[in-house]
């Protein structure tokens, strides 16, 4: 891709997007990809189906999963927006996408 084709590069839709646009997503792919929330996110994909199973042989209420769930998902929420306001880490991602994109350093 040229470096005039990725300025207006078109985002789900076909929508042409604004760089800024490009940056937010960047770095909330960014906070979802860090180690800490793939590995809450691999936790909850463990513990929901365990507490489903134990809720339904009788050994945890049947509200366990859903309580499991909601949790994981506070904690994936408050990740993302603890990642998404840290200035530290939004720099560095905005120049590892100008690099990747027009080669500036």
């Amino acid at each position: 891709m040229n470096k005039m084709n990725s300025l207006n590069a078109a985002g789900p839709l076909g929508r042409k997007m604004s760089l800024r646009r490009r940056i937010w997503l960047m770095r909330l792919e960014y906070a979802l990809t860090r180690f800490e929330s793939a590995v809450t996110i691999a936790v909850i994909i463990i513990a929901v189906p365990t507490a489903w199973l134990l809720s339904s042989m009788h050994l945890l209420p049947e509200s366990a999963w859903t309580a499991v769930l909601l949790t994981g998902m506070a904690a994936i929420g408050v990740l993302v927006a603890s990642s998404m306001s840290d200035p530290k880490a939004g720099k560095g991602e905005v120049r590892a996408m100008l690099y990747a994109y027009y080669g500036i350093r």
